[in-house]
């Protein structure tokens, strides 16, 4: 863990000592998608992370709150008396008022600048790009990530930079002796599927994988 995810971890269990409801909304951006953490706190204790993930059409950090704030927001049950968040809204008092109105009691809505209410609202932005780096990764939609990977994976490698063309096999047994090979190709980090082969192995009998493979 990094000396920042320290010092969240840290100042959150002090802030969490002090007990209380809230919740904590955090957006993090990278230029595709927006992720949009909220941390759940009942009885001072986190009872749940929920993630929501939009496009990112460009605009403040403070319209994709408003929006999550709008859309998550519709039963008095689910409102805490205190919700932080981490940028500007775009209309904070019209929302105080609806989720006042919601609720039927005080609600505060409030961005901290500072102090162990300020740490609680890092520590979600930190988590909202957490979750955006783990779903880019997965969808292969963020190209830092994907070039971060594949830097990785050459130094893994020993080959002296990121690897350009990956291709993989795999051997089938379909019963009966017959077997085939398959091959899929990634250029540069994404699937090139016009790459992609499929291969009849009949250069000798029986079973074995790395025989097929050499042909």
């Amino acid at each position: 863990l990094s000396t920042t995810c320290f010092t969240y971890i840290r100042n959150f269990a002090l802030y969490m000592q002090k007990g209380g409801d809230r919740d904590v909304l955090a957006v993090f951006r990278n230029g595709n998608e927006a992720a949009i953490a909220k941390m759940e706190i009942r009885g001072g204790r986190v009872t749940g992370v929920v993630h929501v993930f939009a496009q990112d059409m460009g605009g403040g950090d403070g319209e994709y709150l408003d929006s999550f704030i709008r859309d998550q927001y519709r039963s008095a049950a689910l409102i805490p008396r205190e919700i932080l968040v981490s940028a500007p809204l775009e209309d904070q008092e019209l929302l105080s008022r609806w989720l006042r109105g919601l609720r039927e009691g005080a609600v505060t809505l409030h961005r901290p600048l500072r102090g162990q209410k300020k740490a609680l609202t890092d520590m979600a932005v930190y988590n909202a790009q957490k979750a955006l780096e783990r779903r880019s990764l997965s969808r292969g939609s963020d190209p830092r990530a994907i070039e971060a990977t594949l830097d990785y994976l050459g130094r893994l490698a020993g080959i002296g930079g990121a690897p350009v063309r990956i291709e993989a096999y795999d051997i089938s047994h379909l019963g009966g002796g017959d077997r085939s090979g398959s091959m899929v190709v990634f250029r540069h980090g994404r699937a090139l599927r016009s790459a992609y082969r499929h291969f009849t192995i009949k250069g000798f009998e029986g079973i074995d994988d790395y025989q097929s493979l050499t042909e």
